[in-house]
């Protein structure tokens, strides 16, 4: 019986140290909701000042009065000559700065999981330079228009991220 029971907690053990190696190559835990800061060893984010990454967005307000103002296009991208990144976190907050809003199915990003604030997430750790999602007013929104701010915590790899990076609008940052 002892032995079994070694044997759980070594597998436990190194069960524990794969996830601290690794990350999370799947994106961002429910954890992490609300806090948009990775669970890495590295206990603060770096300065956004000069960060290698930007969020560009096709448009910081939403109009149902104006055909293709109904959604709004997010990008994190690597600005030009920086390395690509790992993993984001992206959130969607209204002109108050609660939570807002909904994002699309993206087949490279998915939902925090168990998070009811609108955040999308990476779906691996591979490498990338961009990544496009697709944000949206709630269904049933009684507003004609309204405002929209984004930010996003991007991760180099375990030792270097950028959280609560603002928005650009895209014409602006291109």
């Amino acid at each position: 019986m002892a032995r079994r029971s070694f044997c759980s907690s070594v597998a436990m053990t190194l069960l524990w140290l794969v996830c601290i190696v690794t990350g999370f190559p799947k994106g961002a835990p429910y954890t992490m909701c609300g806090y948009y800061l990775p669970s890495h060893n590295t206990p603060t984010p770096r300065a956004n000042a000069g960060a290698p990454y930007q969020l560009l967005v096709s448009a910081d307000y939403f109009d149902f009065r104006e055909a293709g103002h109904d959604f709004v296009v997010v990008n994190v991208t690597s600005k030009t000559g920086s390395p690509p990144f790992k993993g984001f976190v992206v959130s969607a907050y209204d002109g108050s700065g609660k939570p807002y809003g909904k994002w699309d199915s993206n087949p490279y990003a998915h939902q925090v999981p168990r998070c009811k604030k609108p955040a999308m997430t990476h779906n691996d750790a591979s490498l990338k330079r961009e990544a496009t999602l697709v944000w949206r007013p709630p269904e049933g929104e009684h507003r004609e228009w309204g405002w929209v701010q984004f930010r996003a915590t991007v991760v180099k790899d375990m030792n270097n991220f950028w959280a609560e990076l603002p928005h650009t609008l895209a014409e602006e940052g291109g």
